[in-house]
């Protein structure tokens, strides 16, 4: 018994001492992680911008083609309001509302009678410009506590539709850059500034004329480039139409349009020019991408954009329904010295004239004479 007695003593021993070496083990580690961190170096929330300002999208001329402007969400609070200042308030209000004298009449009233709802939104695209003069006058009439603005931020087209595909596709592509994650220490993080080679001059030439010719033939889908000769540079590109699920490349008669006339050129030969002076290039359509937060521009990798479809090869770039009857391969002001390259195609599927050679290659003509008015040719 007492042999036995003694073998559970040591046991517990045992199992003491491996607890009691584990406490010092697990005291000491903990010890040398504080000391290792620091005993005054305390966690803190990292500090990050409260405001990302996006990036602005510019063509080669430095024209504002996309950008960020902030706007406001206008409310009005009829708790803090007796009904004649929901009243004077609205009357304040009014020409800031973009509203018709009916609409105008029928919105207010309808916010009078109502005695459900306090908060009601007035506008919510409202333009920055207009809040000092009209918080001066609110604050006149004793109005500010009753009308509340909410500031937010939103992206306008200057130039409306047009190259609204190439500054959509821009926006998605290199979101990243326009739209960065805040950066730390600092107020604001700002967007990078993308500069594009569209020329939107150009741009509207181009889409002018597609349209032109889509109405005269009754087409329902067009698109067209226009490719500066000497740099590969992409100066206007547009598709425009909503289905083109119909539409094929066929680039097996490339440059054979019957109706090319002197300064406008579709002869035989002119896939040997565009290859010559375009394909030994890299055809594109980003010129740079400005860091406003270092003040370096920053260079796109040749993958990114080509994933884009902003860098392509002679072959993908002239590939544009290029039968004689649907496109056309313009070389001006001549084959011989070509400044641009205009590509037109259009889509006659369900068009009542099967043979667009004629239109298309006034729509050219047209381009070419606006290219001039421009003093770019």
């Amino acid at each position: 018994m007492a042999r036995g007695s003694e073998k559970g003593n040591i046991s517990i021993f045992l199992v003491l001492t491996e607890i009691a070496v584990f406490l010092f083990l697990l005291f000491i580690t903990a010890k040398l992680m504080i000391g290792g961190i620091g005993v005054n170096n305390k966690y803190k929330n990292p500090v990050v911008s409260s405001i990302v300002e996006e990036g602005t999208v510019f063509d080669t001329n430095k024209k504002v083609l996309s950008m960020q402007v902030p706007v406001y969400s206008v409310f009005l609070d009829k708790s803090k309001l007796s009904k004649v200042q929901t009243e004077t308030a609205l009357s304040v209000l009014r020409p800031y509302l973009k509203k018709s004298a009916n609409e105008y009449k029928v919105f207010s009233d309808n916010i009078i009678q109502d005695n459900t709802n306090n908060y009601i939104l007035l506008s919510e695209d409202f333009d920055a410009s207009g809040i000092i003069p009209l918080r001066e006058e609110l604050a006149q009439n004793n109005l500010s506590n009753g009308v509340i603005f909410e500031k937010s931020r939103k992206r306008v087209y200057p130039f409306g539709a047009y190259a609204a595909d190439i500054i959509r596709e821009a926006e998605s592509v290199l979101s990243d850059y326009i739209k960065p994650v805040p950066l730390y220490n600092t107020d604001i993080t700002y967007g990078a500034d993308i500069y594009l080679s569209v020329d939107i001059d150009v741009q509207y030439l181009l889409e002018t004329a597609l349209r032109k010719a889509m109405n005269s033939l009754s087409s329902a889908f067009s698109s067209g480039a226009i490719v500066e000769a000497n740099t590969g540079k992409i100066r206007a590109a547009a598709t425009l139409g909503s289905d083109s699920s119909t539409l094929e490349n066929n680039s097996s008669t490339l440059g054979n349009d019957s109706s090319a006339k002197d300064g406008l050129n579709g002869k035989s030969d002119i896939k040997s020019a565009i290859t010559s002076s375009v394909a030994s290039r890299e055809t594109h359509i980003i010129d740079r991408i400005f860091d406003k937060n270092t003040n370096e521009s920053l260079s796109i990798s040749l993958k990114t954009a080509e994933q884009a479809g902003f860098k392509t090869d002679d072959e993908e770039t002239m590939k544009l329904y290029t039968t004689p009857e649907t496109g056309l391969l313009a070389s001006v002001p001549s084959l011989e010295s070509p400044t641009y390259y205009i590509l037109l195609g259009i889509d006659l599927t369900n068009s009542p004239v099967k043979n667009g050679s004629s239109v298309l290659y006034t729509a050219a003509e047209e381009i070419q004479a606006g290219l001039y008015a421009q003093g770019k040719l």
